[in-house]
C-alpha cells in the first residue's frame, strides 16, 4: 500500500519586516526595485535646502563643486543623482 504525502512549501514574502521562516531563522525586509528606501524620500525633499546652504555659505565655486561632489558620492540614491545633475547644469 502506498501511502501519499503532501509536501507544504512557504515563501517569504518580501513586504513582511522582522518575520520568521519555519526553522525560525530572521528573514530580512528585501526591496523591490520599484519601491523606495525608506531614506530616499527625506535625501530628495532636503537635498535643495542642503544646496541652497552650500550655495550660500561657500565663498568659491570650487569649494562648492568640492562639497556636492563628496555629498553625492556618500548618498547614491537614484533621486539625489537627478537634483544633483539639475543643481549641476543650472
Amino acid at each position: 500500500m502506498q501511502s501519499s504525502r503532501t509536501h507544504c512549501t512557504c515563501s517569504s514574502s518580501s513586504s513582511t519586516e522582522g518575520t520568521r521562516d519555519r526553522q525560525g531563522i530572521r528573514l530580512e525586509k528585501q526591496y523591490r526595485p520599484d519601491q523606495t528606501r525608506p531614506g530616499e524620500m527625506a535625501v530628495a525633499i532636503l537635498f535643495p535646502f542642503f544646496l541652497s546652504f552650500f550655495l550660500l555659505v561657500c565663498p568659491s565655486p570650487w569649494l562648492v563643486l568640492l562639497r556636492l561632489s563628496c555629498w553625492f558620492f556618500f548618498s547614491p540614491s537614484l533621486i539625489t543623482v537627478s537634483y544633483w545633475l539639475v543643481a549641476s547644469l543650472l
